[in-house]
């Protein structure tokens, strides 16, 4: 039997979060994929961005600060918003 009274948890459509949000409650000092998971990219994209800004970072398993992800986070925002204008 199911329980129609109380809605699910996520009824359609995804959540949308922004990235200081989604990265607050990893600690200091967090690994390369764990980034690119929570903000929906890849390892490699997250590496190579990561290498631009200049991170030392060589591979998934790598540590970065939270502070490298929401630099990387900022920096493709700031990417679209030129592609756009």
């Amino acid at each position: 039997m199911s329980n129609a009274e109380t809605p699910a948890e996520n009824v359609g459509g995804t959540a949308v979060t922004s990235a200081a949000q989604t990265l607050a409650d990893l600690p200091e000092k967090t690994r390369v994929h764990v980034v690119a998971k929570r903000l929906g990219t890849t390892s490699r994209e997250v590496l190579t961005a990561l290498a631009d800004l200049g991170e030392t970072a060589r591979s998934p398993q790598s540590g970065v600060s939270r502070r490298a992800g929401l630099r990387r986070h900022d920096r493709e925002l700031s990417a679209r918003a030129g592609d756009e204008a």
